[in-house]
């Protein structure tokens, strides 16, 4: 499961920032995604968020073992339907989309972070 925090200004003499917001996404590994699992739990500002999503890329290519690659039976909408359709998704594009949809909804403040874990 990954974890995605956005956190609140950072400043080393009040402690821990607050969290703002946190999306658990539970079909979605993030130490399948490059460079990713080098900055598993690291705060990332949100000023570098669109470039980490430019590089975001499969930690390996697709092998006999297919859950390291694709994220199983991820539920989706398609065209507005409402029902239980589910798809195979490789990890690192659905890490990318909820990485992207959180760029837009906070935008590059200077004053916001996010974990990833």
């Amino acid at each position: 499961m990954a974890t995605i925090e956005i956190l609140d200004h950072v400043d080393a003499e009040e402690g821990d920032p607050k969290i703002m917001d946190k999306i658990e996404i539970e079909e979605i590994e993030a130490l399948h995604v490059s460079p990713v699992t080098t900055r598993l739990g690291n705060l990332i500002p949100m000023t570098q968020l669109a470039e980490l999503v430019s590089e975001i890329k499969p930690i390996e290519q697709l092998t006999e073992e297919r859950d390291r690659y694709y994220a199983q039976n991820v539920p989706v909408c398609e065209d507005g339907d409402r029902s239980n359709n589910t798809l195979d998704i490789p990890h690192y594009i659905g890490l990318r989309i909820v990485l992207e949809s959180v760029l837009r909804k906070y935008g590059t403040d200077v004053n916001l972070h996010i974990r990833i874990s």
